[in-house]
């Protein structure tokens, strides 16, 4: 298991929740409430976090694989992720008391890197999975709260970084996610028959598209197909792929900029929500991990972050 060089960490900022906080207590609480709709847990759920401020400009995290999840108790956290078509770290997300961040690899094995700043000063509250653990089972749905939440990151950091809609606001996009479908396309299959254009449209996520003709280059991870174009009969899955799928009257709006607009007004029916296909229980760390999305940061390129979630110092 790594270990997060926090849980290593004393000195003035650093503290343990045995002489419970007021600050923690209150962002317990609001983590159980929109968790659980049940706060009677919250003295006894706080005592297995650790809390340590920070000033603004520090780096909370620079690793989203650590096996820690942090919460946001006061102040707020600025999430970057690297944007592969400006060739520089945008804002994907803030987060503010009684969010969560780090982990995403629990869930997510395939998780994009980001980077997590001190957007104000912050006091953060971190737990360690193991003594997370026996939360998950007293509080069921807690689990899939933060499951839900790690979704939502991740679906930012990649439409943010890696897709045509990385102009959008974040706010924006916040809008768009839970109408997203994730769809997983077996090897061998045709794009055409499984993914016609008529449905909506689609990204890559993860896997290989290759083309039985040179006039349809394969899209590549981040690229995007369907309606109102034409899904090309030549390109079927190389590997097994997973896609984001918007339906079509969706992506209309989000052409036009008033989706959030229509779905605000019932013009616009819900789909599922966005389902985690990649997601695994905390509890079973046996899910195989596919491989990186983000190649490593080198010379200003891409990267899955380092090993280090938190470590001292502004962005320098």
């Amino acid at each position: 298991m790594n270990i997060s060089p926090l849980l290593q960490v004393q000195g003035e900022h650093y503290s343990d929740a045995i002489a419970l906080s007021p600050t923690l207590l209150a962002a317990i609480l609001q983590l159980l409430k929109a968790a659980a709709g049940d706060t009677n847990h919250a003295e006894d759920f706080s005592q297995v976090w650790k809390i340590r401020s920070f000033e603004l400009g520090d780096e909370l995290q620079s690793d989203n694989s650590s096996d820690i999840i942090c919460l946001v108790c006061q102040g707020r956290v600025r999430l970057l992720g690297y944007d592969t078509r400006s060739g520089r770290e945008v804002s994907t997300q803030l987060l503010l008391p009684g969010e969560t961040f780090s982990g995403d690899k629990l869930f997510f094995p395939s998780a994009f890197g980001y980077r997590a700043i001190a957007a104000a000063p912050v006091t953060i509250a971190f737990v360690e999975i193991s003594n997370l653990q026996v939360w998950l089972q007293q509080i069921p749905t807690l689990q899939s709260y933060l499951q839900q939440a790690v979704q939502t990151r991740q679906g930012l950091v990649f439409f943010k970084t890696m897709t045509e809609l990385h102009s959008k606001s974040s706010h924006a996009l916040q809008k768009i996610l839970p109408h997203l479908m994730k769809v997983v396309i077996k090897a061998g299959e045709s794009l055409q028959e499984i993914n016609p254009a008529i449905q909506g449209r689609f990204w890559l996520m993860d896997g290989c598209v290759c083309t039985a003709s040179t006039e349809a280059p394969s899209p590549q991870v981040g690229e995007s197909w369907g309606y109102p174009d034409a899904t090309p009969d030549a390109w079927s899955a190389e590997t097994d792929l997973v896609v984001y799928h918007l339906p079509a009257g969706y992506w209309e709006g989000v052409n036009n900029g008033f989706v959030e607009e229509r779905i605000n007004n019932g013009c616009l029916p819900l789909p599922d929500s966005i389902c985690g296909v990649h997601s695994t229980s905390l509890v079973s760390p046996d899910t195989p991990e596919l491989p990186p999305l983000i190649p490593p940061l080198q010379g200003g390129k891409n990267k899955k972050s380092s090993s280090l979630p938190f470590t001292r110092g502004g962005l320098g």
